[in-house]
């Protein structure tokens, strides 16, 4: 009776070795996923930064490229009614400073996306 409890302990004591091992094996795993999944989740976030600043960028070259060929439109507008004998209005973008306009539609760009995440949040969260 001795030897078959003895026994029993073995045996039991062995399985329960065999699960703790399995559950370190598997908890083992899961922490490597979590880790590669965490790098390929800071990786997304730097590409989407770089993706973001390159957008930025390019619509701040469209609307500069946009203003200088609406200033020569305005200036070829000018001479032709000067030409004409005619004289033109004040010019729009004579008034204007383009640096601070661009520095708006940058800041106005930065609220939009800012307020599409709020509003992303708000739906996942609902």
């Amino acid at each position: 009776l001795r030897q078959e409890k003895v026994k029993l302990e073995q045996t039991l004591e062995q399985e329960q070795e065999q699960q703790v091992s399995k559950l370190m094996r598997k908890i083992s795993k899961l922490e490597k996923d979590t880790a590669s999944k965490q790098q390929s989740l800071e990786q997304l976030r730097r590409e989407k930064i770089d993706l973001e600043n390159t957008l930025e960028q390019e619509q701040e070259m469209l609307v500069n490229r946009l203003w200088r060929r609406m200033d020569k439109v305005e200036a070829e507008k000018r001479d032709l009614e000067t030409r004409m004998g005619t004289t033109p209005p004040p010019s729009p973008s004579d008034k204007m400073d383009h640096v601070a306009l661009n520095a708006r539609v940058v800041q106005l760009s930065s609220e939009v996306d800012r307020l599409k995440k709020m509003l992303a949040k708000t739906e996942t969260k609902r």
